[in-house]
């Protein structure tokens, strides 16, 4: 969650976009993990 520059620049350039629709911090603090990978995907998938 502190690294947010570092994580970012490592990402490919699709994972980051979907990332920044999902916003990092609610990545973070999320604890439904299957709905946010349910999301992830499917922003992905639109990309």
């Amino acid at each position: 969650m502190y690294q947010k520059a570092t994580v970012m620049e490592n990402l490919d350039e699709f994972t980051r976009e979907v990332v920044k629709r999902l916003e990092f911090q609610n990545i973070c603090l999320s604890e439904n993990i299957v709905a946010d990978r349910a999301r992830f995907a499917e922003i992905y998938q639109s990309i």
